[in-house]
């Protein structure tokens, strides 16, 4: 069995009730059934909370930074590709979907996954590579453009919807989430060790919840293969969005408000 909840403060009580904490040195994703002991009920943040919490802290930072022998990963690498690539006609755009909503964020894109999601894709990695030879503006955004790999890969992995395209102990998937949690366990050690900066790291809110969802995954996945058989686990349906389009969508249609 799985909980899922968003990084909201009376969630985070739970956790702490349940025993539940993402900090990397008193750490547990999981408590005990109420009433097997031989269940184990995981948490997890929900998914799409967290990426759109990891964008909103690089837009209302301007800047993150990874590595303290790298350059640092910045918002504005992504409007200098929005400005290259608006003066190209559509059929030549090289990262097409990127618009101004992804680049000033209001209250509400601020809570759409899509525009979050978009802006750390493989699409606009690759639009900083190409337009990297055209700007010096881009000329540092190495570390941009592999951040945008790094979330885009992970949130694929977190978001599998298809039968054939389940995350198991044995796939890349499974890897990629391994990779995962060591780099983001990594970049916080170095905030620890004074190498960066706290105002470079994600918020610890956003830190522990992708940790916890992180390590519950890959957890899960070899939990339910062992105990129950079950050879893969389909991760997008980890998430709040049924609950939620309850009750944005459903109760209202039945003129509940």
């Amino acid at each position: 069995m799985e909980f899922i909840c968003d990084g909201a403060a009376p969630n985070r009580k739970f956790w702490s009730e349940m025993g539940i904490s993402g900090k990397m040195n008193k750490f547990e994703n999981w408590f005990e059934h109420p009433t097997d002991k031989n269940r184990k009920i995981f948490v997890f943040s929900d998914t799409p909370h967290i990426f759109k919490n990891i964008r909103n802290r690089l837009y209302n930072n301007k800047e993150l930074k990874i590595h303290e022998n790298e350059p640092l990963v910045k918002w504005d690498h992504f409007v200098n590709v929005y400005n290259l690539d608006k003066m190209n006609p559509g059929n030549l755009k090289v990262c097409p979907k990127l618009s101004a909503s992804h680049l000033v964020l209001n209250s509400s894109a601020k809570m759409r996954v899509r525009l979050a999601v978009q802006i750390h894709s493989n699409s606009m990695a690759k639009s900083l590579e190409f337009y990297r030879s055209y700007s010096l503006q881009l000329n540092n955004s190495t570390a941009t453009e592999n951040f945008c790999l790094k979330m885009n890969a992970a949130f694929d992995a977190l978001n599998r919807k298809l039968k054939n395209e389940g995350v198991s102990p044995d796939n890349n998937d499974y890897k990629i989430l391994q990779n995962t949690l060591e780099w983001l366990n990594e970049w916080e050690q170095r905030v620890i060790n004074n190498k960066i900066e706290p105002k470079h790291f994600l918020t610890n809110n956003t830190a522990e919840g992708l940790r916890v969802t992180l390590t519950s995954t890959l957890e899960i996945c070899t939990y339910l293969k062992e105990k129950y058989g079950i050879r893969y686990i389909l991760t997008g349906k980890i998430n709040q969005d049924a609950l939620e389009r309850f009750f944005w969508y459903d109760l209202p249609s039945r003129g509940c408000k």
